[in-house]
């Protein structure tokens, strides 16, 4: 595993299972669990390069980990809109049969799953769902073979 997906994965962690919306670098380092000395000589160059607000000079970390922290005030940061979209969402069902994915995209401009098949959700499909049930709450239950009464 990268450098970069490890903070992720450490982000991920924080965000997902501690509720954090800001965090710090070093909390990121104490979950990874690397020592300071190590953080410095191998993390936080590329932590920086992660970030959508750095001042340059940092190294190239790739596109998919590119831009995805700010900084909200010094030594403090979040996760930008694209780095939320990096965060892997579960499926719905018993735990021993739900699986992760992620996503990219809007509702703008339609909708990636990083899933089986990688299925495209379009534009068109996000509005005419919003134009059928604006103003209702409808339950979830994406379910084809036993949906949920009056769900989607």
């Amino acid at each position: 595993m990268t450098h970069a997906a490890e903070i992720m994965q450490a982000v991920t962690t924080l965000v997902k299972q501690e509720g954090k919306s800001i965090f710090t670098r070093e909390e990121i380092r104490q979950q990874i669990g690397v020592s300071r000395d190590e953080w410095m000589s191998g993390y936080t160059a590329i932590f920086q390069g992660m970030r959508a607000d750095q001042p340059g000079g940092a190294p190239k970390v790739g596109a998919k980990f590119t831009g995805v922290f700010r900084q909200v005030k010094d030594g403090k940061h979040t996760l930008t809109d694209y780095g939320w979209q990096l965060l892997p969402i579960s499926t719905l069902g018993p735990p021993s049969r739900r699986t992760q994915f992620t996503y990219a995209g809007d509702v703008h401009t339609g909708v990636t799953l990083h899933f089986t098949n990688k299925p495209r959700v379009s534009a068109e499909l996000f509005q005419a769902i919003c134009n059928e049930f604006r103003g209702e709450t409808i339950p979830g239950g994406f379910t084809m073979t036993n949906p949920t009464p009056g769900g989607f």
